[in-house]
């Protein structure tokens, strides 16, 4: 079969472009492999093309040419990764200022296991696995800190009330506080409740409420 070598050299240089931008890849994460095989396939390219066997010249430019695309395509997919970890990172450090270590275990135990197992899929070349791993972790970090930020803000507000009328004798209010200390004690049940319903601006503010009366 006659080989057209115009088109040939057209495959060629296609081959020269698209390899010329994939050597350029960083290593790592599986990639290290794969550009040291496309690396000698395109060397044995030129050397079939040098020494005229076009038909099995051409196949290899090809092959040289497909699989320089497939590794420029998942470097974008690693990029994408890269930036999903720096913002579960910053969402980890939110969550360390909000002290979610300490105030939301569970949640913040829950964002340290995906940011290790995306850490694991990253460096194993899963980009799409670590990418996912990563967005569960940001949103896990984001609900701990949340959760830490506002429990600790509801215990603030319930010590003003509880600071407040520390300093009052027992059965006193119950005995002479009327029904402004009968509201003050649904506003404090209701303060409590929604705190355990997560509501935590509702529940600062109901419980700043029992203070102003």
């Amino acid at each position: 079969e006659a080989i057209d070598l115009e088109k040939l050299i057209k495959v060629k240089k296609l081959a020269e472009i698209r390899w010329a931008a994939a050597k350029a890849l960083a290593p790592g994460q599986g990639f290290d492999g794969r550009l040291k095989q496309a690396e000698e396939m395109f060397a044995g390219s030129e050397k079939l093309y040098g020494g005229k066997d076009y038909k099995s010249a051409k196949t290899n430019y090809q092959a040289v040419a497909a699989e320089s695309e497939r590794l420029l395509a998942l470097d974008i997919e690693r990029q994408g990764s890269r930036v999903l970890r720096e913002e579960a990172g910053k969402a980890r450090e939110a969550a360390e200022q909000a002290k979610a270590d300490e105030e939301a275990k569970p949640m913040w135990a829950a964002a340290r296991g995906k940011d290790d197992e995306a850490t694991a899929s990253f460096e194993s070349g899963d980009f799409a696995k670590a990418s996912e791993a990563w967005k569960v972790s940001a949103q896990t970090y984001a609900d701990a800190a949340a959760f830490s930020s506002g429990t600790r803000a509801v215990r603030a507000a319930e010590k003003t009330y509880n600071d407040l009328i520390a300093g009052t004798r027992a059965g006193l209010l119950d005995t002479f506080g009327g029904q402004k200390w009968a509201d003050t004690k649904v506003l404090a049940d209701t303060g409590k409740q929604l705190a355990s319903q997560q509501k935590w601006p509702e529940a600062v503010a109901t419980w700043n409420r029992t203070v102003e009366l």
